[in-house]
């Protein structure tokens, strides 16, 4: 077959552990790499710098929002991952080792024993060194991205020369939505298929019975002497009809039992129900032990967890930092991280793209900082689709939690869309208020200090030409702003002297109707002491 171009040339580096010497497998994948190497590997941070004084609001909101996928912070759950992901993947190979010519006779024996008809056998009395592990935790947890991230730390396909081999070191797929046996196993060849280029999932006869096309995806499986078949969202299973999940488990666990092939079964917390009922099939998922993530929890939930403190503090502090606002604070406050949590319960989805909506409601409020308050009222508007599942995690009670464990935001981009189309305007009513100011940008900065001051649009801009025309040398915003508050009061001060007070003429039979002040309606009232009544009135100065 042709090598696809992502296809490496194999490197051995010689295992220090004794099981793994000798053994092409294992020598050919990277080193295990440190803590300190991995962290520094799966951090990540592709969103562009703040500049204050060039980016205007429209780039502004591409910055921020390049934050939902351009930055990744690693978490102690993840170093533990690896160290499981690993160990499997070698774990496994233990058991094939090509070197020693058996992996050829026993691929040979499984080829004959399909076109005969028969089943998936074992051949040899090796015992298998594959163990499993079960890996959980609820959507929105970073459990997908970092998988991916820490799988694709593997070449996924390996060519040995010297054997004429391909060996892949791991297999991704999902489990099917309706638990069908038949349709993950055209699950695993499509995958196979689309990764390495080949056609196998044209070979799949109709007629084959289950157990028949089980055979033929561990026989094809082993052919590539996969290291590590991951089976995603395998909470699938409980939509399972017939038995349906009973047949997939028992095929995955005879993967591992007769072709020592490791499965990582990865899931929401509804996963580790089914589990749990089937305890035969829970007992292959622990050979390393499993993995079950949760949200991030605050120093208040976790007093006597260190690990769990200053990794929630750590991540907030480091997100803080990516604050895209003119009146930005370094500091964060416990007020605000503590808004934060309760607003997300430590899900780091959430987590981030509260951090971002705040930040997009704050430039087009033009507050320009974020707040605890502000923070509240865009979770209140904003998250209203996942209220449900943060009240059930506020609560703690392990029915409400599992109930909402697939977290669902809503329609992310159509928000994200809809608040880029207010960036545009706002950017085309910019560029229009800096055509009419030729592009001073002193003049834009004073016209709208005027604004938010409350002065009408077009006044302010006539104050704002006359300020910057008869003071050129003045460069202080502020003192602009009082300059331009004076010219404002003298205007109004010549236009109340301009103004005319005109009095409606009427009949003098009228007269009695009008105002008990009005001169008229004195005159007319009284005919002997109208001195007397104006002082009364006072409207003239009545002397003691």
């Amino acid at each position: 077959m042709k090598l696809p171009d992502t296809a490496i040339k194999a490197i051995y580096i010689d295992a220090k552990e004794k099981s793994y010497r000798g053994n092409p497998f294992i020598e050919a994948l990277p080193p295990i790499n440190s803590q300190v190497k991995l962290k520094e590997y799966l951090t990540r941070d592709t969103c562009e710098e703040f500049l204050p004084d060039e980016d205007d609001d429209l780039t502004r909101f591409h910055k921020i929002v390049s934050l939902i996928d351009g930055w990744f912070q690693p978490l102690s759950n993840h170093i533990l991952l690896e160290q499981k992901l690993s160990l499997i993947i070698r774990k496994g190979y233990v058991g094939r080792n090509i070197a020693t010519g058996d992996l050829n006779r026993i691929l040979q024996k499984g080829y004959e024993n399909i076109q005969a008809g028969g089943e998936m056998v074992q051949f040899g009395n090796n015992q298998s060194t594959a163990q499993s592990t079960l890996f959980i935790g609820g959507s929105g947890l970073g459990k997908t991205s970092g998988l991916n991230l820490l799988l694709a730390s593997y070449p996924q396909i390996i060519f040995h020369p010297k054997y004429n081999h391909v060996q892949l070191t791991y297999l991704k797929v999902n489990c099917p939505h309706d638990g069908s046996l038949n349709v993950l196993c055209s699950n695993v060849l499509e995958e196979l298929d689309r990764v390495l280029g080949t056609n196998y999932q044209s070979n799949l006869r109709q007629g084959w019975s289950i157990a028949r096309r089980a055979a033929y995806i561990a026989q094809t499986v082993s052919k590539y002497s996969t290291g590590v078949l991951v089976i995603d969202e395998i909470q699938n299973l409980l939509l399972a009809k017939g038995g349906g999940k009973e047949r997939i488990l028992s095929f995955l666990s005879t993967l591992v039992d007769v072709i020592n092939l490791p499965v990582l079964f990865v899931g929401t917390p509804k996963a580790k129900e089914i589990m749990m009922k089937l305890f035969m099939y829970a007992r292959r998922c622990t050979g390393v032990g499993s993995i079950e993530w949760g949200p991030l929890k605050t120093s208040v939930q976790n007093t006597s967890n260190k690990k769990n403190k200053s990794e929630w503090r750590a991540f907030t502090d480091r997100l803080w930092k990516k604050q895209f606002l003119h009146e930005a604070t370094d500091d964060l406050t416990d007020d605000i991280r503590v808004t934060w949590h309760d607003c997300t319960q430590g899900i780091i989805d959430i987590v981030i793209k509260l951090f971002v909506f705040t930040q997009i409601r704050a430039i087009v409020t033009k507050k320009e900082r974020i707040t605890s308050r502000l923070m509240r009222k865009v979770y209140e508007d904003e998250f209203r689709p996942i209220h449900p599942m943060i009240d059930a995690l506020r609560s703690g009670d392990p029915d409400r939690i599992t109930e909402y464990s697939d977290l669902y935001m809503g329609n992310t981009i159509n928000f994200l869309t809809e608040k880029e189309k207010l960036f545009r305007k706002m950017e085309e009513e910019r560029k229009k208020k800096a055509r009419k100011f030729s592009g001073n940008k002193l003049a834009l900065e004073l016209n709208e200090f005027l604004l938010d001051l409350g002065v009408d649009g077009n006044e302010a801009q006539t104050i704002v030409k006359m300020v910057i025309n008869d003071h050129p040398d003045k460069v202080e915003v502020k003192e602009l702003v009082r300059i331009a508050l004076s010219y404002q009061a003298e205007k109004k001060h010549v236009n109340a002297k301009s103004k005319k007070t005109t009095v409606k003429a009427l009949p003098e039979k009228m007269w009695k109707s009008l105002d008990g002040k009005d001169l008229r309606f004195i005159h007319a009232t009284n005919t002997c002491d109208i001195h007397g009544e104006l002082e009364e009135h006072e409207l003239i100065y009545k002397f003691a």
